[in-house]
């Protein structure tokens, strides 16, 4: 568990089992297993989506989340971050706030960069890219790997991806056939996408 902001903490499953039910804490549970399946108690593949809480539930200091670690941020509910934010928002003054997924590795520290960019003025540019490879130490090995194949990696969005720009396709797949067959930190299926916006090609490395 990390503190990244006064009152506000990055964890994993077992960190949110440590504080949760202690006084002076509010949970965020950003994960659907097992914690959104316990709330509300259903046993098949999903929540039905007809239940009210389909996407968030409130229970006494706790915001529980229907949330996976999807590959695409498209599939991610604009409703399910924009609760966890002002959640955060509204009880960090007075409570130690713990934002948690299952690892602690995607999901709650995305959700704590999104409320430390949207919310507070703490992170510029370095501070933010410096606070990501601090949070997941698999974006660390992605940028020494790239910087060792003298590559320019960077940060988009949410931070969960580092992304390089090479000159064209030939170099993308290039980089591509030197990866190394076992990467710490990540899984090896799906975790490389390219997309080609003219000349200019992108390669993403997704950390899980």
């Amino acid at each position: 568990m990390i503190e990244v902001f006064l009152n506000l903490f990055v964890g994993n499953e077992a960190d949110a089992r440590t504080v949760l039910h202690t006084p002076g804490w509010y949970v965020v549970h950003a994960c659907k297993e097992p914690f959104h399946r316990q709330a509300l108690g259903y046993t098949g593949r999903g929540a039905p989506k007809d239940h009210p809480e389909y996407l968030v539930a409130k229970r006494d200091c706790r915001l529980i989340l229907n949330l996976v670690d999807a590959p695409n941020p498209a599939y991610i509910p604009k409703e399910v971050i924009d609760a966890a934010l002002e959640a955060i928002h509204q009880n960090i003054s007075q409570s130690k706030v713990l934002v948690h997924c299952n690892q602690g590795m995607s999901r709650s520290p995305t959700i704590a960069l999104l409320y430390l960019a949207g919310y507070t003025s703490a992170l510029g540019k370095n501070d933010f890219e410096q606070l990501v490879k601090q949070l997941n130490p698999a974006v660390q090995a992605t940028f020494d790997w790239l910087i060792a194949k003298n590559q320019q990696p960077y940060l988009t969005g949410s931070g969960a991806s580092v992304y390089c720009k090479l000159a064209n396709q030939k170099q993308a797949e290039a980089l591509l056939n030197k990866l190394p067959s076992s990467f710490a930190g990540f899984q090896p299926k799906g975790w490389i996408t390219k997309s080609c916006n003219q000349s200019l090609t992108h390669v993403k490395l997704m950390p899980y």
